[in-house]
């Protein structure tokens, strides 16, 4: 069986302090530095969409629930939350522009430290990429949460959200 990467280097064992990454490996970093800008600059754009369209949808979404709210009593509940949509969507469009924010600066340090040979930049650079995927991770653990008790709230109000009928 053939080995799939076999752009090994030989290192002298005096020479073994650090990591010594070959070109081929250097050549990766720079690719990934490249695609990680792309995917957070396309993650500040999404994230300035959701903003707008939080404000947009307040209004067109209370309109809705003016117009079917004799029809769905449990809609005049909800209605004051739709009001502040925009300011309850505030802290989540926060949490996700500094998830961009740290993958935007690992994407620019490693460019940078490969181009410069800088060992402190590509040190720092990880560490942003470490803080990306924690304040992810963190992120989905509570959508996880949030998503199962939402669930478990539906399950339980089944028969609370039916129509009612004008025949009544």
């Amino acid at each position: 069986m053939a080995i799939l990467d076999d752009d090994y280097t030989y290192i002298s064992p005096e020479d073994q302090s650090g990591l010594h990454p070959t070109p081929r490996v250097n050549a990766t970093w720079i690719s990934t530095g490249k695609w990680a800008v792309f995917l957070s600059v396309l993650g500040f754009i999404i994230v300035g969409f959701i903003a707008l369209l939080s404000v947009a949808a307040g209004t067109v979404i209370k309109t809705f629930t003016s117009l079917l709210s004799a029809q769905y009593p449990l809609l005049e509940v909800i209605k004051p939350l739709l009001d502040y949509l925009a300011l309850l969507m505030l802290p989540i469009l926060t949490v996700f522009f500094f998830i961009y924010y740290y993958h935007i600066r690992f994407a620019s340090g490693i460019q940078k430290a490969l181009r410069y040979n800088d060992q402190a930049l590509f040190a720092a650079s990880w560490r942003n990429l470490r803080n990306y995927f924690r304040i992810y991770g963190i992120v989905m653990i509570i959508f996880v949460v949030l998503y199962l008790v939402v669930m478990i709230l539906a399950l339980g109000m089944e028969g609370v959200a039916q129509p009612v009928s004008p025949l009544d």
